[in-house]
């Protein structure tokens, strides 16, 4: 049974999604959650409910009998909107709840005003937040991050490592873009287990230059399902190496260079049962004499706790996919570059651009099922854009 309290459990979750989805008043606790988390007084404001839904989104697609089927998560997401004004002001709240959770939280506005609050400040708007957060949640495993956002205030530290969180706080000063007056400070902690990262932000705050906390990031229902690794370093590379080989035969190239990296990453397509589950996996990179249209390597990812290939794939930037969403066939008389230079320009600005145009696309055509999900299913949009790389399946 999953203690609730823990970051690191090693047993599936026993609790039902739809039980903790559905058995509460999730337009009651967001506005609790604005009043004592946010610090928002809401009775000097109007305020309209204009959102509130509740469903199973999508975390993978197959074609079945020629047509494309959504399996949706086993967990249930409600998605909560309100409009705070008081004729002078104008916010929106947005808040996302996962199984009766706060997951993610952010609020728009207008924060560009004169202010003469410092970092320091913000900081301590942060601590004050983090705190009414955890007796929001009546959950103590926020007691560490309470302590560790303490011992940085005290001390002036921006960045705080230990074996089980890195604390990092980014502050951009006297800006006016909107974006930088939203986010003025960033709390961001990043949870490790046993010295290894785990994927994504373990939880975040931000702050903005005029005082008000802007957004809010809470991962900590994700779960480390297993710690066993039942292959090593040497048996993943000669898992991988068939995949790797069998691409460079096919276009005429050689495998330059390798590299295994052991890592935790997430069940995202929930093919394990969960797609909250985090389980340790092998990556091999396997790097190619040359750079051929654009590819300049091959990525296997393996559980290392199965054995099982989960993702392999070519790694660079191309034109396009083709028809269907296989992978366009590569053409080996046309290189792009054999010069290391070339290459990171290239896929520097390459990824720059194309994250961009995909972040778009993938705004437009996912909106109505994936919404709150955007952010953390962003594998998803990936896997159906012009982009391709190892950084998709982390």
């Amino acid at each position: 049974i999953r203690d609730r309290n823990s970051l690191v459990v090693y047993a599936t979750p026993s609790y039902s999604a739809e039980d903790k989805a559905l058995k509460f008043n999730s337009a009651e606790e967001t506005l609790k959650f604005l009043r004592s988390v946010v610090g928002i007084d809401l009775e000097r404001y109007n305020v309209t409910l204009l959102r509130l839904s509740t469903y199973r989104p999508p975390i993978a697609l197959s074609y079945e009998d020629g047509r494309l089927v959504e399996h949706p998560s086993r967990h249930y997401e409600t998605l909560v909107k309100f409009l705070i004004s008081d004729g002078a002001a104008r916010f929106e709240a947005y808040v996302t709840f996962v199984d009766g959770r706060v997951q993610y939280y952010r609020l728009e506005g207008d924060f560009c005003g004169e202010s003469a609050l410092s970092l320091w400040d913000h900081l301590t708007i942060a601590l004050k937040a983090l705190k009414e957060y955890q007796e929001f949640t009546g959950l103590s495993h926020y007691t560490r991050l309470i302590d560790l956002l303490s011992r940085a205030i005290e001390t002036k530290q921006l960045m705080i490592e230990e074996e089980d969180y890195i604390l990092n706080i980014t502050h951009v000063e006297n800006s006016r873009l909107p974006y930088n007056c939203k986010r003025s400070t960033e709390v961001v902690y990043i949870a490790k287990v046993k010295g290894y990262k785990l994927p994504g932000d373990y939880f975040a705050i931000s702050v903005s230059r005029n005082g008000f906390v802007t957004g809010l990031s809470d991962t900590s229902m994700y779960y480390v399902a297993t710690m066993e690794l039942r292959i090593s370093e040497e048996e993943a590379i000669r898992v991988a190496l068939p995949y790797a080989e069998e691409y460079a035969r096919r276009y005429g190239l050689k495998i330059a260079s390798m590299k295994a990296e052991l890592m935790f990453g997430r069940d995202l397509d929930g093919r394990r049962g969960d797609e909250f589950a985090i389980y340790p996996k092998w990556t091999v990179l396997f790097i190619f004499d040359r750079v051929v249209n654009g590819v300049f390597g091959y990525a296997v990812s393996i559980w290392a706790d199965t054995g099982e290939v989960f993702y392999h794939a070519p790694q660079g930037v191309r034109s396009c996919w083709s028809h269907g969403g296989q992978h366009a066939e590569i053409n080996s008389e046309s290189e792009v570059g054999n010069r290391l230079w070339l290459l990171t320009t290239s896929i520097v600005v390459a990824l720059s651009t194309l994250l961009l145009a995909i972040y778009v696309k993938c705004r437009k055509t996912k909106r109505r099922t994936m919404n709150a999900y955007s952010k953390i299913r962003s594998c998803t949009c990936c896997s159906q854009s012009c982009f391709y790389s190892l950084f998709c399946h982390q």
